[in-house]
């Protein structure tokens, strides 16, 4: 029975002093990147927007190779979404809530797995003479019992962040100096039209 008394005081010990750290955890965490490629705003955010393209330079690619993915309709619009589940990266989906033209992809992430969690994000451009500064963020937050995760956020999300953006800013570069040396940096460029009398 001694013992058994001992083992109850150690576990609630313990427990209270995950607790007690919790309240000094703050309940919301932010991860966040940056990185400039010599590249125009227009040619990155072809790779942003859209969520196919996404398959072109996402992180956990490597680290999950059997993820499943699927996009949904209407991709590269507000209210489109990715599905991924795997057994590293767990299950979850993305859908994008605000898309600007060649400056921002803002997005909402919902986890299933490996536990229920909800996040906001945005990939945003900023245009630096020839080049572009693009920053990756996301926010979000733990319950209480979990706040201890939101101390490990950055040390797991931030790499892949760099990742991410070292894969996006090798590729972007590429096509940029593609369209420089054959294109003389002219693009032709796709624009839907809907049929609107424009003369007056």
């Amino acid at each position: 029975m001694k013992l058994i008394r001992i083992i109850f005081i150690f576990i609630f010990v313990i427990v209270g002093i995950y607790l007690i750290a919790c309240l000094f955890i703050p309940a919301k965490y932010t991860v966040e990147r940056s990185e400039t490629f010599n590249a125009p705003a227009d040619i990155v955010f072809e790779h942003v927007g859209s969520f196919k393209n996404w398959a072109k330079w996402n992180p956990w690619k490597d680290k999950d190779p059997e993820m499943k993915t699927l996009v949904g309709p209407h991709d590269g619009k507000t209210g489109s979404y990715w599905l991924w589940k795997g057994q590293k990266s767990g299950e979850g989906r993305m859908t994008s809530t605000e898309i600007i033209d060649q400056k921002q992809l803002s997005y909402h992430v919902s986890f299933t797995e490996p536990y229920p969690s909800e996040s906001d994000g945005f990939i945003k451009l900023e245009s630096e003479g020839n080049q572009t500064k693009v920053t990756w963020m996301i926010e979000g937050s733990n319950p209480f019992h979990r706040r201890v995760l939101n101390l490990m956020m950055d040390k797991w999300n931030g790499p892949e962040f760099e990742k991410g953006l070292s894969l996006l800013k090798t590729i972007v570069e590429k096509e940029a100096e593609i369209f420089q040396k054959e294109y003389f940096g002219y693009r032709i460029k796709e624009i839907k039209f809907n049929g609107s009398n424009l003369s007056s």
